[in-house]
């Protein structure tokens, strides 16, 4: 009897830098995906005294050779945290942001998994703070995250001014 190999803990990833920060990696089944750590000073205020350590995470999936919608890869988790981490060894300071994708109506269901991920793979290095922003003119929610290291000198600043200016969307003018 042949031993079986256990999956791996996540995919192999490459780091191709660049203006977005950008990590690739290709699943089993040969799905390509880019993630990206976007400089967006502009989210907050540039004002703000953090605004140059902000970045939005960006998941796109770029090629999908199997024409079908992609199945459930439990190794895709574990690599997006590899990544995640990778990145703030890279960027200690830095305040990511990740906007749920609304397009399609499914932005709770990505909140939800986004978060069910995090816990599962946080190595208890970093933390998450979840906001909805429900935009008044169209009814559309938004969910959002904000993720920074525990570490981060200013985490009581940068968790302070994010809240203002989600509280400030959801605010009737």
């Amino acid at each position: 009897m042949e031993p079986t190999n256990p999956p791996p803990t996540n995919y192999p990833f490459r780091f191709e830098g660049g203006n977005d920060n950008s990590y690739a990696f290709t699943t089993s089944t040969g799905i390509a995906y880019l993630v990206r750590f976007k400089p967006t000073p502009y989210i907050i205020s540039e004002e703000w005294v953090f605004h140059n350590d902000v970045y939005e995470l960006v998941i796109d999936l770029v090629d999908n050779p199997t024409g079908k919608p992609p199945s459930l890869d439990l190794v895709i988790p574990a690599t997006l945290a590899a990544i995640i981490r990778d990145f703030y060894t890279r960027t200690s300071l830095a305040i990511t942001i990740y906007i749920c994708d609304s397009s399609d109506g499914r932005q709770k269901s990505r909140e939800r998994k986004f978060a069910s991920w995090f816990q599962t793979y946080n190595p208890g290095t970093m933390v998450r703070f979840d906001y909805m922003i429900h935009d008044l003119t169209d009814g559309q929610m938004y969910y959002i995250t904000l993720i920074t290291s525990l570490w981060n000198p200013h985490i009581h600043d940068i968790i302070t001014e994010f809240q203002r200016v989600a509280n400030g969307y959801n605010d009737p003018k």
